[in-house]
């Protein structure tokens, strides 16, 4: 089974962080909170998108060391997986921006929370080991493989076909 969008952030983020701020002393934890299930279907061939799931993603340090490693820092690392890393349905649903909050302790370490909305689809694949019936079948929680069409052929008036691919479109056009 592939890894949540929380545990790839999670794991992005401290993983370009300095030690200090991955140490238990930052007492950091990250959690899912507010979990939506959201219905809508689809079948991709080889498995099945049964819905997605919303949440939001909390990475939470009590106590983050703000004079060794600013944090700014996880701001731009959070941005930065987001814009390379989340799911398509992020901007599909329109989901707001990170939120921040950021409390100081003491001379030392902060109370730095970011929330971020994330929503991953809910995939089942056929396993006759499976764990979950539905559908007179055995299937598993998976993201089931997605095959992208390279090129093709579109018939539409004869039996020519019109090219799909952009290599056939550009000898097409030139």
């Amino acid at each position: 089974m592939s890894r949540s969008q929380l545990e790839e952030m999670t794991a992005f983020v401290r993983d370009n962080l300095p030690d200090r701020a991955r140490t238990a002393a930052a007492k950091f934890a990250s959690y899912m909170e507010n979990v939506t299930l959201l219905d809508g279907g689809r079948d991709l061939g080889l498995g099945e998108m049964v819905g997605a799931i919303q949440y939001e993603a909390v990475l939470e340090w009590e106590r983050f060391p703000y004079r060794l490693c600013q944090p700014q820092r996880v701001f731009a690392l959070v941005l930065a997986w987001l814009d390379e890393q989340a799911s398509s349905l992020r901007s599909t649903l329109e989901l707001p921006p990170p939120e921040i909050e950021v409390e100081l302790i003491d001379e030392e370490t902060a109370y730095v929370v970011v929330s971020v909305q994330v929503v991953e689809p809910l995939g089942l694949v056929p396993n006759e080991q499976g764990d979950i019936p539905w559908r007179g079948q055995r299937w598993s929680v998976e993201s089931p493989e997605i095959w992208t069409a390279e090129q093709g052929r579109l018939f539409a008036v004869d039996e020519s076909g019109a090219p799909l691919a952009e290599r056939d479109l550009d000898a097409i056009q030139g």
